[in-house]
């Protein structure tokens, strides 16, 4: 267990809370208003993707499935979740040296049951929006090492059921022709999201986050800052993994807060985080071994807490792990509130 890196975490969990970021130069699925704050050639490379939206919402548009996105959930502020994500995609599929990215999410409406009267269309009735923004990016400062597109973004929203819309097209820029475009594809993903409600007095915990290293900055990101590396959490720096695949020279470094612990009359939590880890074979699962459990009461956490959040970090190094399949099972237990929640993720070591 990294205990130094384990107590910097404990010390932002004190403070930590999520700014809201939104851009409101986007409004609406319309092209007035999304062309409000644009220079001219944004507006004419921002139209097909507007079209492109128009008819997946209306069930005009066959969706494939370009990209590969995964999203974490954490509770932001004022009633909302932060969602941010990180949307991997194959660079060959563009052919241009920087790319527009327009996401937009929508409160999810099922489609028309058969025999039932069509809603009016998106022509007709503008588009809700629970968040959209607009990003344009270049394909290079994007590629990861291993030779993947790779952008994180954010959106935030209150619990509840949505569609999440990207729509991705090449960009020629400012001193480019258009006409380069013409051959360009509009590519589209849409994925319903359930967004969980963190705001209750139930015990509940963010998404389980695996990480590649877990840093302490100076200061919280400027909102800009924070628009491009949504993963920095007030001042501790996510660096993200989401490969499950381990060499032994690695380390096992995963992230989790606790939301709505009950309090005591101290105004403390009393809950306990456990690591257990169980190697998995064809003859089943048996018990591998565990990390010393975590403590978040009144004797770590001598001051009154009235924002703070416990937070589960795990970080350990793999060497002694035997090549295979691993389950990790992470209990918090709220001894105040005699409630347990489970999380569990599964990963693999190499030769």
């Amino acid at each position: 267990m990294d205990r130094k890196l384990r107590r910097r975490i404990f010390e932002v969990a004190c403070v930590f809370t999520i700014t809201l970021i939104l851009n409101s130069g986007l409004a609406t699925a319309q092209e007035e208003a999304v062309a409000e704050g644009l220079e001219d050639w944004q507006k004419e490379e921002v139209r097909p993707l507007l079209d492109s939206l128009k008819a997946a919402v209306d069930g005009d548009l066959l969706i494939g499935n370009p990209f590969e996105i995964g999203m974490d959930f954490l509770k932001g502020s004022e009633g909302t979740v932060y969602v941010p994500f990180t949307v991997t995609m194959d660079p060959s599929k563009l052919s241009q040296s920087d790319f527009v990215m327009y996401m937009v999410v929508t409160p999810h409406v099922e489609p028309p049951v058969a025999g039932e009267d069509a809603p009016e269309s998106a022509e007709d009735v503008p588009l809700v929006t629970a968040y959209e923004d607009l990003f344009f990016l270049n394909v290079s400062e994007s590629t990861s090492a291993e030779g993947q597109l790779q952008v994180s973004r954010a959106f935030q929203a209150a619990g509840g059921t949505y569609d999440f819309y990207l729509i991705v097209r090449d960009s020629v820029g400012p001193d480019g022709d258009l006409d380069d475009l013409d051959d360009s594809m509009v590519m589209v993903f849409k994925e319903e999201v359930e967004v969980p409600n963190f705001w209750s007095e139930e015990l509940q915990t963010s998404s389980l986050i695996m990480a590649e290293s877990v840093d302490q900055i100076a200061a919280p990101l400027s909102p800009e800052e924070q628009r491009a590396d949504p993963y920095t959490v007030g001042t501790t720096k996510i660096a993200l993994r989401r490969d499950v695949n381990y060499g032994k020279d690695e380390t096992l470094t995963l992230l989790l807060y606790v939301y709505n612990p009950r309090l005591t009359a101290e105004m403390n939590p009393d809950v306990n985080v456990e690591f257990d880890f169980y190697r998995v074979g064809p003859a089943g699962e048996s018990f591998f071994n565990k990390t010393a459990p975590q403590a978040f009461n009144a004797e770590t956490w001598p001051l009154p807490v009235t924002g703070g959040l416990p937070t589960g970090l795990v970080g350990v190094p793999l060497e002694s792990f035997p090549a295979g399949d691993f389950r990790l099972e992470i209990n918090i237990t709220d001894n105040a509130a005699g409630q347990v929640l489970t999380r569990e993720v599964s990963f693999n070591v190499g030769e």
